[in-house]
């Protein structure tokens, strides 16, 4: 019976399900292998349930719309993951099994493994198999280096085969990593269990090969192998490789979070002033101070040269100069002046074009309200030719802003002149006339 159910789901007119609103039904299925279980039926169901999940992946791409179906095989497999406990199975086949399941599972159908996994009580003589046997699929495995999909599935094996390591008590991780971070990219990985192992010089070697290894093609994980290394040289002491190696991410992505990392890092070393001057010399040239003869003008790059380097040509693309760090950097630094003047330059030679300045005319309001006023008015006015009432709404933030300062810089007069501004060109916009009025905190009348 299981098996005739079973063949009626995968047999669906899938136009039908869509055009004609047929569903599979799961129900039957699962009702027929609690009873099945029920009456001592264990080895069955898993034969009936291997059927079904066969066609899992296939299922969900034809039918599911709304995440149900995956959610009902969700529920049959749970039946079978019970039926496989209860099976004739050795306990050493019952876990290769589940783990197989596991990284098979594309869709995340499996609700609790590590319940499963505790429910079985697999030994270490179980979890010792299971290593022996991902061993085995690993080895058969491509290479993953340089493909994402590769690269992700043969890390699933090899996290499993290093839970099955630790389980069974077996060593031999490192070296298992050593052999496949090449293959699949799981430098940190290795980094951590060598740094676990207290080989701190080795971790460094794998951080710096991993680093020069990734950059290209998973710049993320090269950068989070250079925050290791940074840890690392906190560790040893070396402050100024610390730096260096956060010089080099801003080198690389410049940004205000970088800039400040940077202040922190060498300000302790009494290096601050002659790293920020060249700094701002590379945002406005794009010339790196650590690659490049310091001009005269410049004090010398003081910081040592990184474990690792940028290859030639770095991914990242940056215009320069780089009005946008130069603006947050000066409102950081309180030179407002100097920000507003960056960001008209800004303005006017760019090839992009600036941003709103919506964060800049709130940094700067209390020294530069001609500017901060200037910025809200605009943006709120093009909200406003939107004629939408969301727009309206919107648009209204920004009103309430430029009251607040016309009010608190002794402009009331100029605030009421804009206003009357307002409505006479909204006037047959009875949305925007209500938001004014209520920006004055007029009663709002509604008509009709």
């Amino acid at each position: 019976v299981l098996g005739q159910q079973i063949d009626e789901i995968l047999s669906l007119d899938y136009d039908g399900y869509w055009d004609r609103g047929y569903s599979p039904d799961f129900r039957k299925v699962q009702g027929t292998m609690r009873a099945m279980l029920d009456k001592g039926q264990a080895d069955q169901v898993v034969a009936h349930g291997m059927q079904l999940w066969a066609a899992a992946d296939n299922l969900i791409e034809s039918l599911d719309h709304e995440g149900e179906i995956g959610m009902e095989l969700g529920g049959c497999m749970e039946l079978v993951f019970e039926a496989v406990l209860a099976s004739s199975m050795p306990s050493f086949k019952r876990l290769c099994w589940m783990i197989v399941r596991f990284l098979e599972d594309e869709y995340r159908l499996l609700f609790d493994g590590e319940e499963w996994l505790k429910e079985g009580s697999f030994s270490a003589q179980d979890w010792s198999h299971a290593a022996d046997d991902l061993a085995q699929r690993l080895s058969s495995m491509p290479s993953g280096k340089g493909s994402f999909s590769l690269s992700f599935q043969r890390s699933k094996v090899l996290s499993w085969l290093i839970r099955a390591l630790e389980e069974s008590g077996r060593d031999g991780i490192v070296e298992l990593l050593e052999k496949e971070a090449p293959k699949t990219g799981e430098y940190g990985r290795l980094v951590d269990a060598l740094e676990e192992a207290g080989e701190h010089e080795k971790a460094k070697s794998w951080a710096i090969k991993g680093f020069e290894d990734m950059f290209e093609h998973s710049p993320g994980t090269a950068w989070r192998l250079a925050d290791k290394m940074k840890t690392m040289a906190a560790r040893f002491g070396d402050h100024a490789q610390v730096a260096a190696l956060e010089a080099l991410a801003f080198f690389d992505r410049p940004h205000l979070q970088g800039y400040v990392a940077l202040e922190d890092v060498t300000a302790g070393l009494g290096l601050w002033p002659q790293v920020r001057e060249n700094l701002l010399s590379f945002l406005e040239t794009g010339t790196r101070p650590d690659a490049a003869k310091t001009p005269k003008a410049l004090p010398a790059w003081p910081l040592p040269a990184p474990w690792v380097t940028l290859p030639p040509q770095s991914p990242r693309k940056v215009e320069f100069p780089d009005h946008h760090t130069l603006v947050e950097i000066a409102v950081h630094e309180k030179r407002h002046d100097d920000a507003v003047a960056r960001f008209r330059e800004w303005e006017t030679k760019s090839r992009w074009g600036a941003p709103s300045g919506l964060t800049l005319a709130d940094a700067v309001q209390k020294t530069h309200p001609e500017f901060s006023l200037d910025t809200w008015r605009k943006h709120a006015e093009s909200l406003i030719e939107r004629v939408d009432k969301k727009a309206y709404q919107e648009a209204s933030r920004f009103l309430r802003k430029m009251k607040k300062l016309h009010e608190e810089t002794g402009r009331a007069e100029d605030w009421a002149a804009y206003v009357r501004t307002l409505r006479q060109r909204n006037r047959r916009r009875p949305r925007m006339m209500e938001v004014i009025d209520a920006l004055e905190q007029r009663p709002v009348i509604k008509s009709g």
